[in-house]
């Protein structure tokens, strides 16, 4: 058995591999009542993100992402593994350039969304790790004029 997040690696061939990670207990309640939110979407989206991650400097240029019967939540969890803040380092993260794509070859309009909120986070997290005196109040302004103008993460 597989604890939540605990990831095992599979050689699914000579160019396959299989990654499986655990999603935790099986009979969690559908809703906190203290947090007010789902449980079980956020083991997915935690248990997506954690096999995404563990991807790094494995040489792989796709990966496809079984949904566990919540696309939303697998695309979230998928693309917000991906963010990292290596503007200012000479060293990209290899993860971004990690194709994504759901393990059902058609992208619903639930994983849609979903990848949409983590591009959406994702962009959030790059404006506040961004030091002052690269993100100016009027470089901000440009930014914001370019994300409205083009309604990139507004759709």
């Amino acid at each position: 058995m597989l604890k939540e997040g605990q990831v095992r690696f599979l050689n699914g061939g000579d160019e396959d591999l299989v990654l499986l990670v655990g999603l935790g207990q099986r009979d969690r309640s559908k809703d906190s009542p203290k947090e007010g939110h789902d449980l079980a979407r956020e083991a997915i989206r935690t248990a997506i993100s954690s096999g995404v991650r563990s991807l790094k400097n494995q040489g792989i240029e796709e990966v496809l992402i079984d949904s566990c019967e919540d696309n939303e939540a697998a695309a979230e969890g998928a693309f917000l593994a991906l963010w990292s803040y290596d503007f200012l380092k000479t060293k990209k993260e290899d993860l971004k350039k990690l194709k994504i794509k759901a393990l059902d070859e058609e992208q619903s309009a639930d994983w849609l969304l979903g990848m949409k909120k983590a591009k959406g986070q994702n962009f959030a997290r790059t404006l506040m790790e961004t030091p002052a005196n690269h993100m100016t109040p009027s470089d901000f302004a440009k930014v914001k004029e370019v994300i409205f103008s083009v309604g990139h993460f507004f759709h």
